[in-house]
């Protein structure tokens, strides 16, 4: 890729507000967004601030976020000053967020995982949408800025925490939440479309069909990559950055994508029964952690005809086995699934027992169910559920029927 280029698209783009400041190769690489980039996790108290200006220093940042920024540092600077106390309220067996709720404790080594005392008897169907914000945050912390820390206050740490891991995935991973749950069908068609031009060095243009030319203009980053195509004179450059394409395509498409586990064993028993069998590497853990662990993700991953069953193995040579970790001391964000390499599975203290069952899922091949999309003109995250999958909530949610077609048809041989 020529520089000269990059420098005539960056110009053309304008401000680094709302477009970012492309100068090198290795920029350009950087809008591609690593495959099952996850945010480091951040610490459960302190350091707010110092991620926020961080930040506040990417160059895809926009006029939302400089915005935001006062309410952000204020918040943050008070979430800071406070961290001992909210760590001490925090590590107790029963946090005040837990007894003053629905959730109970359950006792898991020296901590505690956490349970829901009540469940709705009937869970609605269908999509819903929500909003997340910075403002809704500020609003709830002038609520509590001059009271002692409480619940309140953990909530709001939580909440910080929570909406910080999608900042940080949009402005620092170069996440795409330009997309929706209906994205992927969008998404497949220019995938085939783009990768049909990489495959062929002498492709320097992209034969769009006009609904996927309007595809690409609605998406920042689409859009962004075919400015660049389209601006380059030299073909052979053209066609590199076609290569860039499919590949943020690639990684985009995954959040809509199956991703088959080469540990998991499946067989049909004698009364003609699915069985799905996923081996963890639980070591860490004791007898009785390992049977509350099994039981919860059984009970959840189960139907009349079908049925997940954990086993527990070392890992030793067994391929893409996946290891849990139950992080005590680290005290991180939001329990979370490494894909490969890593294969890993992280819950904390005071987790929800039944998202260790979501967490499986990840582990069994699926994506997530509830999709993020950031609104820059209300500035805020809109999410995109459904109460009654285990996919996409986690405190409500079970495994549908869709859930189990689409385990069947990746494991049956």
């Amino acid at each position: 890729m020529v520089l000269s280029t990059l420098v005539m698209i960056s110009s053309a783009c304008g401000n680094s507000a709302s477009h970012p400041a492309v100068g090198a190769h290795a920029q350009v690489q950087q809008m591609i967004l690593t495959p099952k980039a996850t945010p480091a996790p951040l610490v459960q108290t302190g350091d707010f601030a110092k991620t926020i200006q961080e930040l506040q220093n990417s160059d895809v940042t926009e006029v939302c976020d400089v915005r935001l920024y006062h309410i952000q540092k204020e918040i943050s600077e008070a979430l800071d000053s406070h961290k001992d106390e909210i760590q001490a309220l925090n590590d107790k067996p029963t946090p005040p967020s837990i007894s003053d709720s629905d959730r109970k404790s359950i006792p898991f080594g020296k901590s505690t995982l956490t349970a829901l005392t009540t469940v709705p008897d009937k869970i609605d169907s269908g999509w819903k949408t929500t909003t997340n914000g910075w403002y809704n945050i500020y609003k709830a912390y002038l609520e509590i800025k001059d009271k002692p820390i409480d619940a309140k206050w953990l909530s709001l740490n939580s909440d910080v925490r929570g909406i910080l891991f999608d900042d940080q995935k949009r402005l620092k991973e170069r996440g795409n939440y330009g997309l929706d749950k209906d994205s992927g069908p969008n998404i497949e068609a220019l995938l085939k479309t783009v990768t049909d031009c990489s495959n062929d060095k002498t492709c320097s243009r992209i034969n769009f069909t006009d609904a996927e030319k309007q595809i690409v203009h609605d998406n920042y980053y689409y859009h962004f990559f075919q400015n660049l195509i389209t601006r380059e004179n030299n073909p052979s450059d053209a066609h590199d950055i076609i290569v860039l394409f499919a590949t943020r395509l690639n990684n985009d498409d995954d959040a809509y994508r199956f991703n088959k586990t080469a540990s998991l064993s499946y067989q049909r028993d004698s009364s003609g029964k699915n069985i799905f069998t996923l081996p963890f590497d639980g070591t860490i853990f004791d007898d009785t952690q390992r049977t509350i662990l099994q039981n919860e993700i059984q009970d959840v991953w189960k139907s009349s005809d079908s049925q997940v069953l954990i086993k527990w193995v070392q890992a030793k040579s067994m391929p893409e086995l996946y290891k849990l970790f139950f992080d005590v001391t680290s005290t991180g964000d939001r329990d979370k699934t490494l894909q490969g390499p890593d294969f890993e599975v992280h819950f904390y203290p005071h987790s929800l027992l039944k998202g260790i069952a979501h967490e499986t899922g990840h582990a069994l091949g699926f994506s997530d169910h509830y999709y993020t999309h950031w609104d820059s003109t209300e500035c805020n995250y809109v999410v995109q559920f459904r109460d009654d999958d285990i996919m996409s909530n986690h405190e409500t949610g079970s495994v549908t029927d869709e859930d189990w077609k689409e385990l069947i048809k990746n494991y049956q041989k």
